[in-house]
């Protein structure tokens, strides 16, 4: 009962953590207060903590390598580039690129979460339901599809066939890289049991 409860805390305490962040970026504007400004401290310390709270404690249930140093690096960076970084109008190639890279990462990192949590309870064989490098995957799939739709949403040729056409082509990536991971040693591709908490 105290770890359920224990638990419920944390969580609700990482919430407000998020949610402050984001009211820092997106509603104060903290880039207008200045870069030393008493908000601008405290954002580059939430950048800091709130991953490091959120991704360490996943890590050590998934058992992924790196996950928490990829989750912490790719959110700080989105964070601080959302927050301070003004971009020109409009943005120019290397903008461009440095905010479709940090957002794929960063996003690729709740797929891997996702796809890590429906192994879990799809998969019926232990190396399967295990797999990190196909959670791995997944979520970078997801990942590339969402900023992909993002971006034909941008310049305005998102349509229900250009969606469709894109995940398909999703599928069929997942297909053949889940085919030749299948024709190699499970050993390879499983971090072994969760590390219990």
């Amino acid at each position: 009962m105290q770890r359920i409860v224990g638990g419920l805390i944390a969580a609700v305490v990482i919430g407000l953590m998020w949610v402050t962040l984001g009211r820092l970026i997106f509603v104060v504007d903290v880039g207008q207060h200045g870069m030393l400004s008493s908000k601008a401290i405290v954002t580059y310390l939430l950048l800091f903590l709130t991953p490091v709270a959120t991704f360490v404690p996943l890590r050590l249930w998934t058992n992924i390598p790196l996950f928490d140093v990829e989750a912490i690096a790719s959110w700080a960076t989105l964070g601080f580039a959302l927050g301070f970084l003004q971009p020109e109008s409009p943005l120019t190639l290397g903008q461009f690129l440095f905010f479709i890279l940090t957002l794929t990462v960063a996003l690729s990192t709740i797929g891997t979460l996702l796809s890590y949590a429906v192994g879990l309870r799809a998969c019926r064989d232990v190396a399967h339901r295990h797999d990190v490098m196909r959670a791995r995957r997944q979520g970078y799939l997801l990942a590339m599809f969402a900023v992909a739709c993002l971006v034909l949403h941008g310049i305005g040729t998102l349509t229900p066939a250009s969606g469709t056409l894109l995940f398909i082509l999703l599928v069929l990536a997942e297909v053949l890289a889940f085919s030749r991971a299948n024709a190699k040693p499970a050993a390879q591709h499983t971090a072994g049991s969760p590390a219990k908490v």
